[in-house]
């Protein structure tokens, strides 16, 4: 009977842990949803309840807040496009190529979403800690992926020996978030970033980088 009693309880756990995984997606796909069609200011929590088919209260306990679901929605739709991103490259191009190629990939997935690519180029910026923590690991990854990138450059001697990799990556990623973020703010057209991101690098990197 105990045994019985322990895989009637396993069981139960199990459709427990199911169901709260299918309401966290269902609120994650709400969310993104709402803040596509809506963008992120003009959607309410509430309304992300009743698109997800649960109550106000019950959003709660996945979330603390709007902006906590905008750090999950940020991790959740952008981490493969970097991944995709740097499985583009090509290591026999030229650094500069290699870089543009990762840059731009992200940018052009960014243009098919604007409201919540607008939302996470300004709003992300204004979300308090600890729900920051999210995005901000997530850029830690990206920056160390970008870190590999360019020690590989060093190690093909396509890029000075001297040059921290880290410092470099972190001010690349610095430099295209802007670009972004005037991009998203309506100041710039895809082909004035796609211009200003070239140049912008190409300027970072002057006398880093070997001629060709």
């Amino acid at each position: 009977m105990k045994d019985l009693l322990t895989e009637a309880d396993a069981e139960l756990s199990g459709r427990r842990e199911q169901n709260k995984a299918s309401k966290r997606r269902r609120i994650l796909e709400a969310a993104a949803e709402l803040f596509t069609e809506q963008g992120f200011e003009s959607t309410t929590t509430a309304a992300i309840a009743r698109r997800a088919g649960i109550g106000a209260g019950t959003l709660y306990l996945y979330v603390d807040s709007k902006e906590d679901l905008l750090v999950a929605v940020f991790r959740q739709q952008v981490g493969h496009v970097w991944d995709e991103a740097f499985a583009l490259v090509d290591p026999d191009r030229p650094l500069l190529d290699q870089l543009l190629t990762v840059f731009n990939h992200v940018a052009a997935f960014h243009e098919r979403d604007a409201n919540l690519s607008r939302a996470f180029f300004k709003d992300l910026r204004f979300v308090a800690s600890p729900m920051i923590d999210g995005a901000e690991e997530f850029v830690r990854r990206t920056n160390a992926q970008l870190t590999e990138l360019l020690e590989r450059g060093q190690a093909a001697g396509r890029l000075d020996p001297e040059v921290e990799g880290a410092d470099l990556a972190d001010n690349l990623y610095t430099i295209w978030t802007s670009l972004m973020a005037r991009r998203h703010a309506g100041r710039r057209t895809f082909e004035q970033y796609l211009i200003e991101i070239e140049r912008s690098f190409r300027t970072c990197l002057f006398r880093l980088v070997p001629p060709r």
